[in-house]
């Protein structure tokens, strides 16, 4: 009777220094990508949004967009976006504050209107790219 036979490890190997800067880039998408789903949750699937510019009007609304634009740039960096996505979330953006801004019927087009989770596509294909190449180079 021998002793038991143990499983052995899967051979562990070292990632060439492109590899880790791609996996360390897909970390910190991967990590950008779950906070902006986060607050894309809060502020659109929870429309606070919308409830904050009914509940406080004027340019509450421009106000927030203008918060969400800084936010979600800042997590942008943090993924390694463009500058033509960064530019489309400003986009976004500034649409939902001039939506919002429309007295009684921006509030209600706010609902409707979700530009975080818009933006999230950003997000979501960089998280996507980053992967894709970290699966060609382990091919390589």
């Amino acid at each position: 009777m021998g002793s038991p036979e143990t499983p052995h490890a899967p051979e562990q190997r070292e990632l060439t220094a492109e590899q880790h800067e791609v996996f360390t880039d897909l970390a910190a998408a991967r990590d950008a990508l779950a906070r902006a789903e986060n607050y894309a949750k809060i502020l659109d699937r929870y429309p606070v949004d919308a409830l904050v510019g009914m509940l406080v009007p004027g340019m509450t609304d421009a106000m927030l967009s203008f918060g969400s634009s800084a936010y979600l740039l800042r997590q942008s960096v943090r993924a390694g976006l463009g500058k033509t996505e960064m530019a489309k979330i400003i986009g976004l953006q500034i649409a939902d504050a001039a939506i919002g801004v429309l007295p009684g019927i921006g509030d209600i087009a706010d609902y409707f209107f979700k530009a975080n989770n818009m933006s999230l596509t950003y997000f979501k294909q960089r998280v996507a790219e980053l992967e894709q190449q970290l699966a060609s180079l382990d091919n390589s």
